[in-house]
């Protein structure tokens, strides 16, 4: 697939971007990054990029933060991603690109509107087996196919009462464990496209940046600018999938 010089700008600086937002916080690679992708990319293509480019940013955060992971809500975090896989890879391989696109962007908004509002608070949440497994699922089923099972993990995060670290710890550990197996599933049954390969070969690279400055801007940058800084970009984003499609 052949792309402009202006394209691959783009693609890098996004992922820079993402990678520093899914250091610093947590996540939003995904978030960012599956957007932007999907603008300039082919579904499958942007899809699988976000899969392997998560799955690198998991893998260096898992040794910093695995400490401060709560085992037993990882289990059941993990028992439901089971569960939901199959039914992600589904919509995966049936949906056209324009429906693809238009559950991003719909995802993206109410993702960012139960976090906004705090519909969950963790005065009314209890954490249980069953609130565990469903966040999984749904998690698991979002990151098959669409690349993105932070939204779930985050919000249940929020809900239950976990502060930065915890929050961080499980997204990054739920991470390794979902994205790791999303890219098996796809390679197995689908297949992944032949020039996933060469765009890694520099958004690599771009992503173990933006993750080393993620980290380090970690305990020094103000979360509200940066919650306010990443939320109008998804907004943004989102609208302009949704608009791509039905204008």
């Amino acid at each position: 697939m052949d792309i402009t010089v202006a394209q691959w700008s783009i693609l890098i600086s996004i992922t820079i971007f993402a990678s520093i937002a899914q250091s610093a916080i947590g996540f939003g690679f995904s978030l960012i990054a599956v957007p932007v992708f999907l603008i300039v990319l082919e579904v499958d293509i942007a899809v699988q990029l976000a899969m392997v480019l998560t799955f690198s940013i998991s893998v260096v955060m898992i040794f910093a933060t695995w400490k401060d992971t709560p085992v037993v809500t990882f289990k059941r975090l993990a028992l439901g991603s089971v569960i939901g896989f199959p039914l992600g890879f589904f919509f995966f391989y049936i949906a056209t690109p324009e429906l693809v696109k238009m559950v991003v962007g719909i995802a993206i908004i109410i993702a960012l509107s139960l976090t906004r509002l705090n519909l969950f608070r963790s005065t009314h949440f209890k954490q249980s087996a069953c609130n565990g497994i469903g966040a999984g699922i749904v998690s698991g089923a979002m990151v098959t196919s669409i690349a993105m099972a932070g939204p779930a993990i985050a919000i249940y995060a929020n809900a239950i009462g976990f502060g930065k670290a915890k929050t961080r710890a499980i997204v990054f550990s739920v991470f390794l464990f979902s994205y790791g197996t999303a890219i098996v599933i796809h390679a197995v049954f689908y297949g992944f496209a032949s020039s996933v390969s060469g765009f890694l070969m520099y958004l690599l690279p771009a992503t173990l940046v933006g993750t080393i400055i993620g980290h380090w801007l970690a305990g020094r940058i103000s979360e509200t600018f940066f919650s306010r800084l990443l939320t109008f970009t998804l907004v943004a984003v989102a609208m302009y999938l949704i608009y791509s499609v039905s204008g």
